[in-house]
């Protein structure tokens, strides 16, 4: 009732029914992780969803009951004498039967109906969160990192995936949290990293979906290290020996090991980069020297002979560093390098053996000679320079060689070798003539082995053969040869058995047989008086084959044959000389003269023929010259041959005589003709 009064205490009233009604809660939601414009809450499925009820109140200021409950959830009975309602609810749907499910926001008074707010939520699997850590010995680029991501789990309990990236060397590493573990230890080359962690779990769903974490790292460059590792300090040696300058222990990490000899074995680099981030320098050098030694991590050289301070230096850019050695290095005999013969090879006693030691060199600038001797044949080579190589013969065996160098300076280098000499079988050679040769008719074949040659010195046996007939066993082989063809073998034998054969080829001329100086032993003949004649011829022909030689006697029309023979037989004086000789008894009647004609037959040739004509004669009766012929002068030569012998006889008698008589006066008396020599010579004095 209102009611409504003036000044003058007039009032009026007006009464109306109002009914009061408690009004339901008034729902203010808000959500992390935030549902989206068409009302879905994307949830991982062991994440939390906060709920936040900031805004919510009851109009009537009464306690309110609040919660949140899922579709596959039955709801709270709240309790009616505890209301409870927290501005800031956190829950998750661990265990929810499905993924995909409602969601509902709750506040209720306890009179009015409650009021809710549903949304859908989709659950999924989450990919973990990198949790990384860095830590790190120091600040270049050779000191140690630690990265750490053994903080990282997957909400589900699934299987972590990691890998650790350098935006400048790019994969550091990569693997599963049921490999191994989450973490990696290495260095990092020089300059500014933004290293990242990324990391993912093993569902297929996942494959190329990864969650980061970044940090940057500043790595700056480390100095290179110097180390001589080689030679020794303080070393002592001689200019012919090879001195390895080693630096092993030395390098700089920011060289990349696959880049440097044998992979960076023994030296100081980084195993694990992709490549090298700087150049570092190498040089060797002495004080001596004026050029460099040499310009790798490892140099093989020879010093001059001198106090020598070796020093290595390697410079990145920033500085160089360096390490020295100190070497004393002595004059040296010259140094032999033979190049043949190699050691311990086998030749043979037939071919020369090589000396090549041209390569040979005196490290001193020094001139030098070489000589080389053996222990079975004494010295080969005598103080022969390195210009040009030399070869000879050595006798079969094992030989123990010595080389001498000696320089100018009178330093000497002795070299041992071995070297073993196989003997060999003897090589058959034919001097004298050369195969294929002519040989004239008649000619003698004078053929020698003597140049025949076996380098053991032992051949001892010599065979000529013509149709595999032996013919001689001499060294030298003379022998005149029908025409035509003729091959002549040569065999030649050592001590062991081994034979050497060889043969040569003549072609042999032939000639036709002449005939001269026809005699005949009687000056005339007597016509019908049988006179004995001895005709003779001389026959020359070359080649020895004529073995015919036939005339004719002609006189009166009548022919007489007459054969000839040079076999020392029937009138011929000596056989074989060349004089064909025919004794026969000659009857001639009628003509003046008696013809005789000569020819030689050689085959199919004949010789011209030779003629000779002897007059005939009538018989004659006796007479002084009849007697003289037939008598006398037989007679004179055989008195003169008796009275030469006669004298012959006397002369050897009266010389016995004489030696008898000197005998005899010798045994009469010791008279010594001296004697009386000293007499005479006492008388005069």
């Amino acid at each position: 009732t209102l009611e409504v009064c003036d000044s003058q205490g007039q009032c009026t009233n007006e009464t109306r029914e109002i009914e009061l009604v408690n009004l339901p809660p008034v729902l203010s939601v808000k959500t992390t992780p935030p549902i989206s414009s068409w009302g879905v809450l994307f949830l991982g499925e062991t994440a939390s969803l906060t709920v936040s009820l900031n805004g919510t109140f009851d109009p009537e200021g009464a306690d309110l009951w609040c919660w949140v409950e899922a579709s596959y959830e039955s709801g709270p009975d709240p309790d009616p004498n505890s209301p409870f309602c927290q501005m800031e609810i956190v829950r998750s749907f661990i265990g929810a039967p499905e993924e995909e499910f409602t969601a509902s926001v709750v506040a209720f008074d306890g009179v009015n109906p409650a009021v809710s707010w549903t949304f859908e939520v989709n659950l999924f699997n989450e990919i973990p969160e990198p949790v990384m850590g860095i830590s790190r010995t120091g600040e270049s680029s050779a000191d140690w990192v630690h990265i750490d991501g053994t903080g990282t789990s997957d909400p589900e309990g699934d299987e972590v995936r990691f890998e650790f990236h350098s935006d400048i060397d790019g994969l550091l590493a990569s693997g599963t949290s049921t490999s191994g573990s989450l973490e990696w230890m290495g260095t990092l080359s020089k300059g500014a990293h933004k290293i990242t962690m990324k990391s993912s779990d093993d569902q297929p769903e996942h494959v190329g979906q990864w969650k980061t974490s970044e940090e940057t790292l500043i790595v700056s460059n480390s100095v290179p290290n110097a180390r001589i590792s080689s030679p020794a300090d303080y070393l002592l040696t001689d200019s012919s020996e090879v001195i390895l300058l080693g630096a092993t222990g030395s390098g700089d990490w920011d060289l990349y090991c696959g880049e440097l000899p044998s992979n960076g074995s023994g030296l100081l680099c980084n195993p694990d980069a992709p490549s090298s981030s700087e150049l570092v320098s190498v040089i060797w050098e002495s004080n001596i020297s004026e050029a460099p030694l040499g310009g790798s991590w490892n140099v093989e050289t020879r010093l001059p002979a001198g106090d020598h301070e070796i020093t290595l230096t390697l410079d990145d850019g920033s500085g160089p560093v360096q390490d020295q050695v100190f070497v004393t290095v002595t004059e040296s005999a010259p140094v032999l390098v033979l190049d043949s013969p190699v050691p311990g090879i086998e030749v043979t006693s037939n071919l020369p053996v090589l000396f090549d030691f041209r390569p040979s060199i005196d490290y001193d600038g020094d001139e030098f000679t070489v000589s080389v001797s053996s222990d079975l044949m004494g010295t080969i080579l005598e103080g022969k320079t390195s210009d040009n190589w030399y070869n000879d013969y050595l006798v079969a065996g094992m030989h123990n060689l010595t080389f001498v160098l000696e320089d100018d300076n009178g330093m000497v280098r002795t070299h041992f070798q071995e070297i073993t000499v196989l003997e060999t079988a003897p090589v058959a050679v034919i001097s004298g003539m050369d195969n294929g040769q002519y040989l004239p008719p008649g000619q003698m074949a004078i053929l020698s082995a003597e140049d025949s040659i076996d380098y053991d010195g032992d051949i001892v046996l010599y065979e000529w053969r013509i149709d595999g007939e032996v013919v001689s066993d001499s060294m030298s082989f003379n022998q005149s040869f029908p025409p035509g063809p003729v091959r002549i073998d040569l065999m030649v034998k050592d001590s062991r058995g081994d034979e050497s054969i060889t043969s040569i080829n003549l072609t042999v001329g032939s000639s036709s047989p002449e005939l001269f100086d026809l005699t005949v032993s009687v000056q005339r003949v007597e016509d019908g008086v049988p006179t004995e004649v001895t005709t003779t011829v001389r026959l020359e022909d070359e080649d020895g084959t004529t073995q015919t030689v036939r005339g004719e006697l002609l006189a009166g029309g009548a022919s007489q044959a007459m054969f000839f023979q040079d076999d020392g037989t029937r009138g011929d004086a000596v056989a074989g000389d060349g004089i064909w000789s025919s004794r026969s008894s000659w009857v001639v009647s009628g003509g003046d003269w008696a013809r005789v004609e000569v020819w030689a037959i050689d085959g199919d040739l004949v010789s011209p023929g030779q003629v000779h004509t002897v007059p005939i004669v009538e018989p004659s009766s006796g007479g002084l010259e009849a007697w003289v012929s037939s008598f006398g002068i037989p007679t004179l030569v055989i008195s003169i041959a008796g009275l030469s012998i006669a004298g012959l006889f006397y002369r050897r008698r009266s010389l016995a005589e004489i030696a008898k008589d000197i005998e005899v006066i010798e045994s009469w008396s010791t008279f010594d003709p001296r004697e009386m020599d000293e007499q005479f010579d006492s008388q005069e004095d």
